[in-house]
């Protein structure tokens, strides 16, 4: 008999180091944030949509509708897939695409504060290795924050705000130009004007942001340079700025500050 236990606890033994190193190939969650490559904010207004990205350390293949739980304030809420193991727009690159998983999220009007994600929910689906092996889901609380810029921004909503309903009658073109060739230098004013189909009634200091490099900047709205049909906004470039491939601006992403 205290032959048998021997055995029984020698298997033991040897059992757990291959539970460890079975734990250690799962795939497991690195990162949990979220990208919005047309409208990058600080505070996203009512029915707004945000891709919320879960990304493996590994490929994963997904079965059914699994879903990503977050919570904002005292809120809960389940965020439908929206796709699975498929690249943002090149940003993540195809032999990373297989471990990313895409969740849509809406802002609803009751909302307002960080967006907090809690876990996933696989709704009778399945998150498994391509050997077949169930991924590890577990990953703490974690405040959403932007992908791919540094710094990352974290995500934060308000329903109360609505999107500017005429953003859509509205482009953007260059006000002015650099004082030298075809540089801003820093202390420069970069002016963008905002060439609208319809005339406008502007009250406060609205502000529009500007994508330089990997920094989301804000042109403020200047009065003395302005007509109805066309607000003119105004960004003093930073010696930290730096932008070599243009710059990105929409007035979808107005700031209303009045």
């Amino acid at each position: 008999m205290r032959a048998l236990n021997y055995i029984v606890a020698a298997l033991l033994l040897l059992a757990a180091p291959l539970e460890e190193a079975r734990a250690q190939s799962a795939p497991r969650i690195t990162t949990v944030g979220f990208y919005d490559p047309d409208n990058p904010l600080d505070i996203y207004p009512l029915d707004h949509m945000v891709q919320v990205w879960v990304v493996f350390d590994k490929p994963v293949e997904v079965t059914g509708r699994p879903k990503l739980t977050v919570e904002v304030g005292s809120q809960r809420r389940n965020l439908d897939l929206r796709s699975g193991t498929k690249g943002t727009r090149g940003h993540i690159k195809s032999q990373e695409s297989k471990r990313s998983l895409n969740f849509e999220y809406y802002v609803r009007a009751s909302e307002r504060g960080a967006v907090v994600a809690t876990g996933i929910d696989l709704n009778g689906g399945t998150i498994k290795a391509e050997n077949g092996e169930a991924a590890n889901l577990v990953f703490e609380n974690t405040r959403l924050s932007a992908l791919f810029s540094r710094p990352a921004n974290e995500l934060s909503v308000d329903g109360s705000r609505r999107a500017n309903d005429w953003a859509r009658h509205c482009d953007f073109v260059p006000y002015n130009a650099p004082q030298s060739g075809t540089t801003y230098r820093a202390g420069e004013e970069i002016q963008i004007a905002a060439s609208c189909e319809v005339a406008l009634t502007v009250t406060g200091t609205p502000q529009v942001p500007l994508i330089i490099g990997a920094r989301t900047r804000y042109a403020n709205y200047v009065p003395a340079l302005s007509v109805a049909s066309q607000p003119i906004f105004s960004y003093t470039v930073q010696k930290t700025d730096f932008d070599n491939n243009g710059l990105q601006s929409s007035m979808a992403g107005l700031c209303p500050g009045g």
